[in-house]
């Protein structure tokens, strides 16, 4: 009888052992695909280990030749949106369709669909990893900066803890960092890439908008080391078919003018940009953008 008991005691830790451990690698598995810490555990995956050749290869890229303008917006309610609204603080508030009355979202749900072939969905972390290291920079007026919002938009749905984004503003430059990759994605408020009397990101609502259209504010210092540059200029020059170009100081009182034709103003802002580029930018470390129109966030008129 004591031997039967003892064999019985034995079997019945044994199963009791193998319980709690079915109980723990449970639990565990619960743990790790549960919640934030598998999306922590994916993102140190994905961006550590998972080699980069890998990821590219998840993209499948349309045709060299393919006419990419020719095509039509599709509804697409599987893939889109790729971020939602009120999940970017960012936006400034001419742009936040939701946050100032409109009932629908559904409009976050169209794409570009060009005829011949597919665009690849957007990744995050795929850019990311490009990005890793380096600093992107919009630079030029609200359009641009519209450009810049919706970047950081897209790109900070992949950063899993708030605690490693960080949003920064210092004069005309505004600066979203991503800890994990090293990286900026930067927006710096020029709307006439030259120095002009509207360059106050928050002040800049004047009725005579005044260029210098060969100087380039601190000599566009800020812009200098960056490894890729998107420039725009071209809301405000719609506003009149003649530019107002400095005679003197700023500070002169009052302050004197001369008007051109806008065309003429452009080209000699343009020549002025070019040469900014050519002494400043060094085509190994750097890549240079200008982007042209598109379309305006003006209020439609009923």
């Amino acid at each position: 009888m004591k031997h039967s008991c003892s064999i019985s005691f034995k079997s019945k830790t044994y199963q009791a052992l193998v319980l709690v451990s079915l109980i723990l690698i449970l639990l565990f598995k619960w743990f790790i695909y549960k919640g934030e810490f598998r999306q922590v555990g994916r993102s140190i995956l994905l961006s550590r280990f998972r080699p980069l050749g890998t990821l590219e290869e998840e993209l499948k890229l349309p045709p060299k030749d393919c006419d990419l303008f020719t095509g039509n917006w599709v509804f697409d309610s599987i893939t889109h949106p790729l971020y939602k609204e009120n999940e970017c603080k960012v936006l400034s508030e001419q742009v936040t369709c939701i946050r100032n009355g409109r009932q629908d979202s559904l409009y976050q749900n169209w794409r570009w669909q060009p005829k011949d072939c597919s665009l690849p969905k957007f990744k995050a972390r795929l850019l990311l990893e490009k990005l890793r290291g380096k600093r992107l920079m919009f630079v030029g007026d609200s359009l641009n900066r519209n450009q810049w919002e919706s970047m950081v938009c897209l790109l900070q749905s992949a950063v899993v803890s708030p605690g490693k984004k960080s949003h920064k503003k210092s004069g005309s430059l505004v600066i979203f960092t991503i800890e994990e990759y090293n990286t900026t994605v930067e927006f710096y408020w020029a709307p006439f890439l030259v120095e002009s009397n509207s360059d106050n990101p928050w002040r800049h609502s004047i009725k005579d908008r005044i260029i210098m259209p060969e100087s380039i504010k601190n000599n566009g210092d800020d812009w200098k080391g960056v490894d890729f540059l998107i420039f725009n200029t071209y809301i405000w020059w719609m506003n009149t078919g003649y530019m107002k170009i400095l005679r003197g100081s700023f500070d002169a009182d009052p302050i004197e003018y001369d008007e051109i034709e806008r065309p003429i103003a452009y080209g000699r802002v343009m020549k002025t940009w070019a040469k900014w580029v050519e002494e400043n930018v060094d085509s190994k470390q750097t890549s240079v953008y200008f982007m042209s129109m598109s379309p305006l966030h003006i209020k439609l008129k009923s």
